[in-house]
């Protein structure tokens, strides 16, 4: 019981995570202050439906088996259904349905491409992929921001890289700003 709890906590702070940086990437790509709230609330909510499915095969490090991928996979359209249930504007919905898909079209539910995806899950989509690496929730490995990056770089594919490009920037200006900060307090 205890592990289920941390896991669910474990999930809710990712949404916050996701969603505060998510929020500061699109007011750097020059967003409205609308779409920035909204987006916010899919990052807050992107995930609520992996509470609901077993965190052994959520979790499981070794190689899956296709139904167990299809499994997986599922935590989306039930994050879908319980936005929707929970009557949150269609941005926010459609920004949480489609929020694995890859800019490729490798992604899923739906396979979309290019900007077929909403500007919305784009942003997730990113902000996801580094806080996952970030968090060690991957393949139990701790990377540092440089090695993070590195493997970003490596599945650009998968993100509009007009805004992953916003996105370096971004995490740039933090890291100087983190140095200058040391600097003073040293």
């Amino acid at each position: 019981m205890v592990m289920i709890l941390r896991k669910k906590e474990q999930i809710i702070e990712h949404g916050y995570r996701v969603a505060s940086l998510a929020k500061k990437l699109a007011q750097k790509i020059g967003l409205s202050e609308k779409e920035i709230d909204y987006i916010y609330l899919v990052g807050l909510n992107h995930d609520m439906g992996k509470k609901y499915l077993d965190f052994k095969i959520l979790n499981k490090k070794e190689m899956i088996t296709q139904k167990e991928d299809v499994y997986k996979k599922m935590y989306v359209l039930l994050s879908t259904s319980i936005a929707i249930e929970k009557k949150m504007p269609l941005y926010v919905i459609k920004g949480i349905m489609h929020h694995c898909e890859n800019f490729d079209g490798t992604g899923y539910p739906y396979n979309l491409k290019g900007y077929k995806i909403p500007i919305q899950s784009r942003i997730i989509r990113i902000i996801d992929a580094y806080d996952t690496l970030m968090t060690d929730n991957c393949l139990n490995k701790n990377f540092d921001i440089q090695k993070i990056i590195e493997i970003m770089d490596e599945e650009v594919n998968n993100f509009d890289i007009n805004i992953y490009l916003k996105f370096k920037e971004m995490l740039e200006v933090d890291s100087r700003n983190l140095k200058k900060l040391k600097v003073i307090n040293e």
